[in-house]
């Protein structure tokens, strides 16, 4: 959204005015969200060591500059003082950040071999430096670190619009939701559900039985697994189950179903009498059971 202007134009020659409605800035648009991702995520991305890694190396290719600065205004003479520095050193700085701002595409096309080398080498020594001396791990540092990038987000929202009142209130509104209690959006959010519960897809038949296969699966390899870990008493075991032949069978990878119990389970499915759906345990199961159990 943008304000109300009007543009006057005073020249003797010859012009053309016309006018282009831009309806969306791409760019703009990018920067809000970047801007609300940066703030929601400083938290953890200020304790993330990828990005301090690849900070440090931002920071040394930008810095390398500054040295370079600085070398170079060593060969100025000193009789000027504040003055020399100030047009050696600042305004050399502006004046190459400029020059790079404007040719930037052209001095890539024109120089990439020593652009590539430049930031390839920078980038590699300050890793090394950052790998050696570690991330950041102090509570304090983390902390700033943390508030500048929280900053950096609200500056990247306040910029995202030309209309600054909507920028200023979409910042106030950030910065409202971050500082909520946490009891607050706790309460708010329960009462949310209860209002507007979320609708919950009931299981099919099909998808019933398939879970109960696996987790029936699952179940008894586990307790596979138990009766073969040094946990558990073999020989109690053994004292009160009336097969021991077919626990060993079982715990070496047999049906816990005789042929007789699944044609028996068939035959009942088929007929369609009441329970013939669930199989019951077995003496041995029961008995395994009740013995983990205790």
């Amino acid at each position: 959204m943008y304000k109300k202007s009007c543009v006057g134009i005073e020249t003797t020659a010859s012009y053309t005015v016309s006018l282009r409605a831009r309806f969306l800035d791409v760019w703009r648009v990018c920067l809000l969200c970047g801007g609300v991702l940066v703030f929601s995520g400083a938290p953890a991305l200020a304790r993330n060591l990828l990005f301090h890694y690849l900070s440090a190396s931002c920071l040394a290719v930008v810095g390398s500059f500054l040295i370079v600065l600085i070398l170079l205004a060593k060969f100025i003479p000193k009789r000027s003082g504040a003055v020399t520095f100030m047009l050696g050193g600042s305004g050399l700085f502006l004046y190459l950040a400029q020059l790079l701002y404007t040719n930037f595409v052209t001095l890539i096309n024109e120089y990439y071999n020593i652009f590539l080398g430049y930031i390839s080498c920078t980038a590699v020594i300050s890793f090394c430096v950052m790998y050696r001396c570690g991330g950041v791990s102090d509570v304090r540092t983390l902390q700033l670190l943390q508030w500048l990038l929280q900053g950096g987000g609200l500056l990247a929202v306040y910029c995202s619009s030309q209309y600054r009142e909507v920028a200023l209130a979409a910042v106030l509104l950030l910065l409202a939701y971050h500082n909520t209690p946490s009891v607050l959006s706790t309460t708010v959010k329960s009462a949310w559900r209860r209002k507007f519960p979320p609708k919950v897809r009931l299981l099919t038949e099909e998808e019933f039985i398939q879970q109960g296969n696996v987790a029936t699966a699952k179940a008894l390899e586990d307790l596979r697994n138990y009766c073969r870990s040094p946990d558990c008493n073999a020989w109690k075991t053994l004292s009160r189950l009336r097969s021991p032949q077919r626990f060993a069978e079982f715990v070496e990878g047999s049906s816990h179903l005789l042929d007789d119990e699944i044609l028996q389970y068939d035959h009942s499915h088929h007929n369609g009498s009441p329970g013939a759906r669930v199989l019951t345990l077995t003496d041995d199961e029961d008995d395994l059971t009740d013995d983990d159990e205790r």
